[in-house]
């Protein structure tokens, strides 16, 4: 079963304080099962979703 999770924001948001805690979020995911994570298109929070989620493939794929 495909555990599934969706970022969607279309903010402004401060990566600084955000990047960390997403990072780690979204590791806590996957460790929980969770292998399928889509995003918007249009925000600085769906960027950094995405960047978040690519720096993480190379460690778990």
């Amino acid at each position: 079963m495909n555990k599934k999770v969706a970022f969607i924001g279309h903010r402004n948001v401060s990566q600084m304080k955000l990047d960390n805690k997403l990072t780690e979020t979204i590791e806590n995911l996957i460790n929980n099962g969770y292998n399928f994570f889509t995003m918007g298109t249009h925000g600085n929070f769906d960027k950094l979703a995405l960047r978040c989620c690519r720096s993480l493939r190379s460690k778990y794929i």
